[in-house]
């Protein structure tokens, strides 16, 4: 939630004197106290009677609760402060902002484009429309990501850590140790009945906590760790701890009635069982330089941190670097630059075992508040930075991201779904992709060419890189070049063996061209189809009585009435869709059909060809060859991002060529594909 983000960054709050009303709001919230300073907000514009006041009360009241996380009551705010007139266009931003992040994509485009004419040269509307636009085109999956996480396009499958979460915000895991079985973690949560409300968060303040695998495998209650954490007046949290469990560095809120909450980052060392005590980590040594979020590189060289320092910041809160001096102080900070940093937030770094950076933002492109994305060093401060995607990332804030190692597997936390903003940790590993290609090989019933050319025929299987995507089409279907004989004798041994429930169908296209003509074609037929049936039906209703009208639409299902059922009917899937496409074109065609045309829609068992095989070569180095079984069937475990080429071949056949690509496939599929060959007649 964006309350943790500024209870580790901010200046902490001092206690409010008896004062109400608009000045006791506005001091709460220039002191960070954004749950209290709300309350004060809301209370004072509804009986505020001077509009311009009003309008700001508006605006500051949405802040408050964009800081809270809580979207849906800012985006009410800031309407009502843009319907006031207030005086800064930052509230069309913020407005449109949270507009996207609930899903009123055509809403959120209109206050874009009209900021956008106000302020052209703004990088961040152009990103917001650019995540407007990517959350729109996934947002069925996007708003229910809580529930269907484990179907989102990344392959990953992500749950909450309900061993360790409570009904406040938990946040900020690290792995602790080379075993991966401790875990410390930030937290909000009010337990003991002497914790009083954070007037930043409404929750309690930020503590460090423990939990760790029992001898039963079981994770145990999470417990606060032992001083000098978690002291009075102190909020404590985004740790990071070396793989040896001897060095944590964290950020810390040292109250002060005086001069509120200075952020400062720490490191503190593990001895003889008993932590040292914190020692500030200063770049440079400079002692204004505000540092949060610490993080280091696996041999403990470079430190990662966040901070405001407005000298070559990008805007917002930039992502820096300083590396250790031989007396191991830290040299001065580095902006790590526009690749990594933007003018919104970059905030919470983590670093893989390999060297790769991790980190949040909310001025890149994505598809919520803060998204998860990862940064690869190329050398000479540039880095390739690419967002996690779905279902790592939500509508939601998604940060403090730790790995197991090198494997696909780990923790992070996230706001999804919460009406209040507070955050879950969620677990998230990637299962094991198994890819299986089936092949069988028939006879088309066709000659070669009369020359006795045996040139292989050539075609594509393009199996879907998406984990979500349903198959578009059948995955045999021979090329350009065969007659409507043979795509309804292909469909019809595709009918007998449909994929298996877990299976994506690959798309099956010699050119883009061809399929658009095959699916164009498809499209008339069936409206022709429909235009006849209903004249014919328009006719008959005509010449019968109004009683017999009724027991006709009793006992019939007329074309409309079938085309109003499906529109309300489940969505079917690629191959339903295919079948009912050709069953309305055939219907045409049957009308009017010579006996040849008929003969020629006429449907035909697969028959296998004799002897057949394949030859299997990879771009990974595969070489094989399997010979087919007495059905024409063979099956191969593929791998993943290869190109390969198929020649599927028997004697007295002519080859046919096929190619698949696994590149971009993230889950287990079955790429199933059917090769009819030629009878060579020489």
């Amino acid at each position: 939630m964006r309350s943790v983000l500024f209870l580790l960054l901010s200046a902490a709050a001092l206690s409010l004197t008896s004062c109400g009303g608009y000045e006791a709001a506005q001091k709460a919230y220039n002191l960070g106290e954004y749950n209290k300073a709300a309350e004060l907000f809301d209370a004072a514009q509804k009986s505020e009677k001077v509009s311009g006041r009003r309008a700001e009360e508006c605006f500051l009241l949405g802040e408050c609760y964009r800081h809270l996380g809580v979207v849906s009551k800012s985006a009410v705010a800031y309407q009502r402060a843009l319907r006031l007139k207030y005086d800064d266009d930052i509230v069309m931003l913020r407005l449109a902002d949270a507009y996207r992040a609930i899903g009123k994509f055509d809403e959120a485009r209109d206050v874009y484009n009209a900021y956008y004419e106000r302020h052209k040269t703004d990088r961040r509307v152009n990103v917001g429309r650019a995540s407007a636009s990517l959350a729109e085109e996934v947002w069925p999956e996007l708003s229910n990501i809580k529930v269907t996480a484990e179907n989102a396009d990344s392959g990953y499958v992500v749950k909450p850590f309900r061993e360790v979460n409570s009904k406040y915000s938990d946040f900020c895991p690290v792995y602790v140790g080379e075993g991966f079985d401790v875990v410390y973690f930030s937290s909000l949560r009010m337990e003991k009945k002497k914790r009083r409300a954070n007037k930043i968060t409404g929750q309690g303040g930020s503590t460090i906590y423990m939990s760790k695998v029992d001898g039963r495998g079981k994770w145990t209650v999470p417990q606060p760790l032992e001083e000098p954490f978690g002291g009075k007046g102190n909020d404590d949290g985004a740790a990071f701890v070396s793989a040896d469990g001897r060095t944590m560095l964290f950020t810390r809120c040292p109250m002060n009635n005086q001069d509120g909450c200075p952020v400062h980052a720490y490191e503190i060392k593990r001895e003889g069982g008993r932590w040292s005590e914190p020692v500030r980590i200063m770049p440079g040594a400079d002692s204004t330089f505000m540092v949060a979020h610490p993080t280091l590189s696996p041999d403990g060289q470079v430190l990662y941190f966040v901070s405001d320092y407005e000298q070559g910041s990008f805007g917002g809160l930039d992502v820096w670097k300083s590396l250790r001096n031989v007396d191991g102080s830290w040299g001065p900070a580095q902006n790590l630059g526009p690749m990594v940093n933007t003018a919104g937030n970059e905030v919470f770094p983590s670093v893989r075992q390999d060297g790769t950076l991790y980190f949040s933002s909310d001025g890149h492109k994505g598809f919520g508040g803060l998204d998860l994305f990862k940064a690869v060093d190329e050398g000479d401060g540039r880095y390739h930075v690419s967002n996690l995607g779905l279902p790592i990332n939500s509508a939601g804030d998604d940060f403090g991201i730790t790995f197991v190692g090198l494997a696909e597997e780990g923790l992070f936390s996230s706001n999804r779904g919460n009406s209040k903003g507070y955050d879950d940790i969620y677990s998230f590993y990637l299962p094991p992709v198994i890819l299986t290609i089936e092949a069988r090989i028939g006879q088309s019933g066709k000659k070669a060419f009369a020359d006795g050319n045996t040139k292989p025929k050539n075609r594509i299987l393009r199996p879907s890189p998406s984990a979500t995507a349903k198959a578009e089409a059948s995955s045999a279907v021979d090329d350009a070049r065969q007659d409507d004989f043979m795509a309804a004798l292909e469909a019809e041994t595709l009918k007998k063996s449909d994929p298996a429930p877990d299976a994506v169908a690959p798309v099956v296209a010699d050119s883009p061209e061809s399929s658009s003509a095959k699916q164009g074609a498809a499209k008339s037929a069936s409206k022709t189809a429909v235009k006849k049936q209903s004249a014919k039906s328009s006719s008959a209703t005509k010449k019968q009585g109004a009683a017999t009208t009724k027991k006709s639409a009793a006992n019939q299902k007329t074309p409309s009435a079938t085309a109003k059922k499906t529109t309300t009917a489940k969505q079917p899937d690629a191959y339903s869709a295919q079948k009912k496409t050709a069953t309305a074109a055939s219907t045409v065609k049957k009308s009017n059909a010579t006996p040849s045309n008929k003969a020629a829609t006429k449907k035909r068992k697969f028959v296998p060809a004799p002897d057949a095989y394949v030859r299997i070569v990879g771009s990974d180095g595969t070489n094989v060859k399997i010979p087919a079984d007495a059905n024409g069937k063979i099956s191969f475990v593929a791998e993943k991002d290869v190109r390969y080429v198929i020649l599927s071949a028997a004697p007295g056949y002519a080859n046919m060529r096929t190619e698949v690509s696994t590149e971009g496939i993230n889950r287990s599929q079955t790429i199933r594909m059917t090769s009819l060959l030629d009878k060579v007649d020489l």
